[in-house]
């Protein structure tokens, strides 16, 4: 995520118009298995507190190119709730 996350990643043509209406580029797999699962993985450590600094240097500069990849994907709702059980740790 710290390399691919770029803004308009998915390279829509504009900003206004909702995904399907426009014409985007395939997520690269390994992209799209990252925006989709990081949080999981961090909610299954005993310790996710640890990686406090690691998300805030890598995720938090890139939190909106992460939401358009969800937005591409239809899952922003999906992931917005398992935001919260992260936070909860």
């Amino acid at each position: 995520m710290s390399e691919r996350l770029r803004c308009n990643v998915s390279q829509s043509v504009c900003s206004y118009k909702p995904n399907a209406a426009t014409q985007l580029c395939n997520i690269v797999d390994s992209l799209e298995y990252a925006c989709l699962q990081w949080i999981y993985h961090i909610a299954a450590l005993l310790m996710p507190s640890e990686l406090d600094g690691d998300i805030n240097a890598i995720f938090r500069p890139r939190f909106l190119f992460w939401l358009e990849i969800l937005s591409v994907l239809g899952r922003v709702w999906p992931r917005a709730a398992a935001m919260m059980l992260v936070e909860a740790f």
